[in-house]
Parts: structure tokens; sequence; C-alpha cells
């Protein structure tokens, strides 16, 4: 044989070995494969499998440096009124700390009372009231879905101070008063509409003068009618005729008639 053929033959010896070598490793690391799956698997644990149920934790209460309590976005709040000594009803719509002061202000929204201890925001979102949270007092509420709105206990917005009770003399004396003003006016209106048609019939003639007094006829009607809407909010006595009452919510169609 030349050299050609004896390395041809270390080669295909050298392919044997490996082959026989590849051939036996199973059998050699099987009792190691074998100990191995001979261990105790771990649990396995799924993603999907729902944590263990803990009993949900209190919320912490945040209170600023003066130790009055930080009311969170969406409480209702009882703020101040513009009345000395009584309440009015709010949500916190922004809190924001003012690190200069060492201080915490919110913004609020003015809940409209709509009866029943039921307050709810009003169809446009009314203008934001900017308050410190030491001015304000905590509410209990609960949220109704029917109505949009949450339940208020009435005694929970007891005036700081008790309302004096009214006086029946001075009451008395105020709607005399009153009484006398509106004839006063109706009074006055009528001199000097009276007194204009006069000046134009002497300027105009007699078209300028019916002009000017169909005019002021209509003034003192619509005076009429506006003194007895107001009369219907004032204190309880005897309503106007229904025939009155629907007159005097109509009352801005006389400048129209006049127009026709």
């Amino acid at each position: 044989f030349n050299s050609s053929h004896c390395s041809r033959g270390v080669v295909l010896l050298r392919a044997a070995m490996i082959l026989a070598a590849i051939a036996l490793t199973p059998v050699a690391f099987q009792p190691r494969l074998a100990s191995r799956s001979s261990r105790p698997l771990a649990p396995c644990i799924s993603c999907c499998d729902s944590p263990p149920t803990t009993p949900p934790r209190e919320r912490s209460t945040e209170v600023d440096a003066r130790g009055f309590v930080v009311p969170q976005v969406g409480d209702v709040v009882k703020m101040p009124s513009k009345w000395p000594g009584e309440w009015e009803v709010a949500q916190v719509d922004f809190v924001q700390a003012v690190g200069s002061r060492s201080t915490v202000e919110v913004d609020l929204l003015p809940l409209k009372s709509i009866g029943d201890g039921l307050y709810r925001l009003s169809g446009r979102k009314p203008a934001a009231v900017r308050a410190d949270i030491a001015k304000l007092g905590r509410l209990d509420s609960e949220y109704v879905r029917e109505v949009d709105g949450y339940r208020v206990d009435e005694r929970q917005l007891q005036p700081i101070v008790p309302r004096p009770a009214p006086n029946e003399a001075t009451t008395q004396l105020g709607l005399e008063e009153y009484a006398k003003l509106k004839a006063e006016i109706l009074i006055e209106a009528a001199l000097v509409g009276a007194a204009g048609a006069a000046v134009c019939y002497a300027a105009l003639g007699s078209d300028g003068a019916a002009a000017f007094g169909l005019g002021s006829l209509a003034g003192c009607t619509y005076l009429a009618l506006l003194s007895t809407e107001i009369d219907m909010v004032g204190p309880s006595g005897e309503p106007p005729p229904k025939a009155l009452q629907i007159a005097a919510s109509g009352r801005l169609l006389l400048p129209v008639a006049l127009m026709v």
C-alpha cells in the first residue's frame, strides 16, 4: 500500500471511533439521567393562578404638617358658606401642597341641593373654589346612582352659630316698605309716560304721542307683572290668580306685541 492508502485508512479509523463513542454515550450516562429523573419535581406555578386572598389593607390617612387630614380627589366635604357660621357642600377636584407655607390647598366644586338631602353638580361644571383644608369639614356621604349625586345627612350641616329667630315686627315693616316702593315706581313710570306723550303730541303730533303712550303703557304693565312674579317668591301668602301668573311669566312678549 502507498501513503495515500495509509492516510485514508487512518481517517476511516478515526471516524469509526467517533461513531462508536456517540453510540455509547446514552448508555454511559443512563444512571446519571435516571438519578436526575428520580428527584422530586418542584411544584409548577401558573401565571393564571389567582394569588392568595389577603384581607384588604386599611387606607392610610394622610396628614399635613399642621395635623389636618388631607382629602382626596372626589371626596365630598363641607366648606364655609358666604353666610357666617353656615356650610355648603362641595366635592374635591384638585389637591395641591404649598411648600412655602407647609399647607395643602384644594379646588372645590360646589354641589347644588336637589332636595331630600341630595346634592349634585349642576348641569354645567361650576367654577372651582380654592380653599385651605383647615377651613373644611368632613362629611359622611353616600353616592346615589339614580340621580348621580350624593346623599348627606343634613344634621352634619348644622350652622355653627344658630340663626336668630325672625322678628315679626321687623318683617312686617319690611313688607310695608316693599309695597310702598312698588307703588311709587309704578306712579313715577306712569307720570313720566304721560309727560312724554304730551311732549310728543306738541312736537310730533298725535301719531308720535300715541306711539310714546303705548310704549309707556307697556312699560308700566311690565313693571306690574314683574312685581307680581317677585311677590310669588316672597313670604307665603295668597297666590295670585292663575291667569295673572301666566301673564307674569309671559311679560317678555310685550315688546314683541308693540312691534307688531
